[in-house]
């Protein structure tokens, strides 16, 4: 089991570092430029007060600031270098970096603006002793909270810490500054905790950073800037707008959803009412997974009960774009390409009978119709006649298309979804042969 959940995680990562490629192919930043600084990331500065082990972490005198500029700092560790015959003992480099360095905090702390002393995941726990577990840890976000000073964007070669605009959680302890793959779990808490500006923050410091470095590094110093971390920014970008889909979600149902229907309905915004309308696109939310998916079965049954109760299911020709004859290529009789898919897609997708089964059917009929026309034509249309399967659709400002993209990519999808549909049965497909010269 061990196994099988490293080597998830190792593809997780894989997944990811493939989608960050993208992000950074562009990088014009080379490896043995990422860090030249004679202070803070080679030379013989820091070789000889490193190796003199002056403190007991190797990270206190890397973190902290110079009081001059790198020119001066180094000018003056050539001058004591010269004056000791280059072997300084311990209390001469103390003085030296007394003289030119300062360990007062670069970063200053702050009180993210998001923070809640009530934050709706409290409410599911239901162990009592959980509950005031969770609210402690809630209180620690604000203690771990930081952001950092101005006077390091201005003066950026005098510190090791790396700037970034806005606010952040920070590890905590020694790792005071910000890390890469620490974040992606603080951020999962901080979203819930309902602390949604503070993870925007953080992810747009990160998408900062790979702007300026072409990679996120270990962490905020520029000694990290040689090395990075498991890449989880995509995940952290991933499971910001999941978040922000869940509210979404609710809208989309408080506002579009008819329980008496059975289905989403376009929002007159003007008359402040539904409109009982049938449009494919009111099956988008299906499509999109924009619903409560523990609830699937049930939307699924909804849904086919209101294709078939509008007798969506008539239609040989696919499913037409409206039901009122306007004349326009967006209306009845026409029927497009994408909101077939959409259509099809989405009932699919519950997973639920009937609704796989009318999937399945609305797709066979709308691949006869198309292949019927292409025997007859050799070519695909932009639209078809969901009345005369294999007609070319009407209508609108300009001439029937053939090509088409969007078509041939539909039926793409199709096939490869339903690969042992069969090209004809007992009904006879006849397609129109001068709709495209119409």
């Amino acid at each position: 089991m061990r196994r099988i959940m490293l080597g998830r995680l190792f593809i997780g990562f894989l997944l990811a570092s493939l989608a960050d490629a993208a992000t950074i192919r562009g990088a014009s930043v080379k490896s043995g430029d990422l860090c030249d600084s004679q202070i803070y990331c080679q030379g013989e500065l820091l070789k000889t007060i490193q190796l003199a082990r002056l403190y007991e972490d190797s990270k206190t005198f890397v973190d902290m600031s110079q009081l001059h500029d790198p020119e001066v700092t180094l000018s003056n560790f050539q001058k004591l270098m010269k004056e000791t015959n280059n072997n300084p003992n311990a209390t001469q480099l103390r003085e030296f970096i007394k003289e030119n360095f300062s360990a007062e905090a670069e970063l200053e702390n702050w009180s993210p603006t998001d923070w809640t002393k009530s934050p709706k995941i409290l409410n599911r726990i239901q162990d009592p002793n959980f509950r005031e577990w969770l609210e402690d840890l809630n209180l620690i976000w604000k203690k771990l909270s930081r952001k950092v000073k101005k006077e390091v964007s201005e003066n950026p070669s005098r510190h090791s810490l790396i700037y970034v605009e806005n606010g952040f959680i920070a590890p905590g302890g020694r790792f005071t500054e910000y890390y890469y793959w620490d974040s992606y779990w603080i951020i999962e808490g901080l979203l819930l905790s309902d602390m949604h500006q503070t993870a925007k923050g953080m992810i747009l410091n990160f998408l900062y950073l790979v702007k300026t470095y072409g990679f996120i590094p270990n962490g905020g110093r520029v000694y990290y800037l040689m090395r990075s971390q498991p890449p989880l920014l995509i995940p952290m970008k991933s499971r910001y707008y999941e978040d922000i889909a869940k509210e979404y979600q609710v809208a989309i149902d408080n506002v579009l959803w008819n329980e008496e229907k059975g289905i989403w309905l376009d929002y007159d915004i003007k008359n402040k009412k539904q409109r009982d309308i049938f449009y494919p696109t009111n099956l988008t939310p299906l499509y999109t997974k924009s619903y409560d998916i523990s609830r699937s079965r049930e939307y699924a049954d909804k849904m086919v009960n209101y294709l078939n109760s509008i007798g969506i299911i008539d239609y040989m020709g696919g499913t037409p774009t409206s039901l009122d004859p306007t004349g326009e290529q967006w209306d009845y009789p026409n029927a497009w390409p994408p909101l077939q898919s959409i259509i099809v897609k989405g009932l699919h997708e519950t997973g639920w009978e009937p609704a796989t089964s009318l999937a399945k059917e609305l797709a066979t009929r709308w691949l006869r119709a198309n292949h019927a026309g292409f025997l007859t034509y050799g070519q695909m249309c932009e639209k078809y006649d969901a009345v005369k399967p294999g007609e070319c659709g009407g209508g609108g400002e300009y001439q029937v298309q053939a090509g088409f993209g969007w078509t041939n990519g539909v039926v793409f999808e199709l096939l490869d979804l339903y690969s042992s549909v069969t090209s004809t049965d007992s009904e006879t497909i006849v397609a129109c042969k001068d709709c495209v010269d119409r």
